[in-house]
């Protein structure tokens, strides 16, 4: 499909979304086969979107709104003023989920592709990232009782045999909603990161709400529900239905001074059913 796509193509124009320009997923496709000169290993659109949602940050990316997952169905329920202006790429895409990236979702996939550019520009951000981020001597007393905190709680995952990327993202998470100091961008870089099973992908509502393309994590929980995942709780929050026990896991939170525990859900699993859901409720 992107090798027949022309320059005057809806998928080909930079898209204006919530604020943030955006190409579509066809455009960098289109750019891989020409840097690559056919080479590549990614051909083929499917196999390059396999490659996409499978870099380890993929979800980080999307919660950062670096990409961004839309739905025609969704849009049409939940902001139809964005219609009139994205009818043009779903038309062309078969009315399936348009996958958007800005800039930095362009550089982070540049780590994962094979063509000459891709590798150049991979080298030029981890140099860039490498000056950004290195650290001052001795550092502020802030600095370093988040680094104590971080090996502390990656301390006590390796005697609790905690998977290390899943370690190396709750501590990250805890050292920065306790210090405000955020160590995401060695997280990114972790080689840990690069090698966690698809399977064992899992994001708390709000994080899966913004992969998923849904507005809120209030409108996610309803989308559990519907789709018989999820019920409400005596007492307040959700509980998993026996469908739903085996696609989500148990979560304490932290923030401030408050503590609490939600769950995170499997998230290509949610994604199947959701499309299979949605597909049966609304037509184009």
């Amino acid at each position: 499909m992107s090798t027949a796509l022309t320059h005057s193509s809806p998928l080909m124009s930079l898209i204006h979304y919530h604020g943030q320009d955006y190409y579509t997923a066809q455009y960098f496709h289109r750019q891989y086969l020409a840097n690559s000169q056919h080479s590549g290993k990614h051909q083929r659109f499917d196999s390059f979107m396999r490659l996409l949602r499978s870099i380890p940050a993929y979800h980080d990316h999307v919660t950062l709104h670096d990409i961004e997952e839309v739905r025609w169905g969704t849009l049409k329920l939940d902001e139809p003023q964005l219609c009139v202006s994205l009818k043009g790429a779903f038309e062309v895409v078969g009315w399936n989920p348009l996958t958007l990236l800005n800039a930095t979702a362009q550089m982070a996939m540049a780590h994962h592709l094979d063509d000459e550019l891709s590798r150049k520009l991979s080298v030029a951000v981890d140099t860039h990232a490498a000056r950004q981020h290195a650290p001052r001597p001795g550092g502020t007393e802030i600095e370093q009782r988040a680094a104590n905190a971080l090996r502390g709680m990656m301390d006590a995952a390796t005697t609790l045999g905690t998977p290390l990327y899943l370690a190396q993202q709750e501590a990250v998470k805890y050292v920065d909603a306790k210090h405000g100091v955020d160590f995401r961008p060695f997280l990114l870089a972790a080689p840990a990161q690069d090698h966690i099973p698809e399977a064992d992908v899992m994001l708390e509502p709000t994080e899966l709400a913004a992969a998923l393309g849904v507005p809120s994590a209030a409108g996610m929980n309803r989308y559990l529900a519907a789709m018989g995942f999820q019920v409400r709780a005596i007492g307040g929050g959700w509980e998993p239905t026996p469908a739903g026990q085996a696609l989500c896991a148990r979560h304490s939170w932290t923030k401030d001074s408050k503590t609490g525990v939600n769950w995170k859900w499997r998230v290509e699993a949610i994604r199947q059913a959701l499309w299979a859901y949605q597909a049966s409720q609304v037509a184009p």
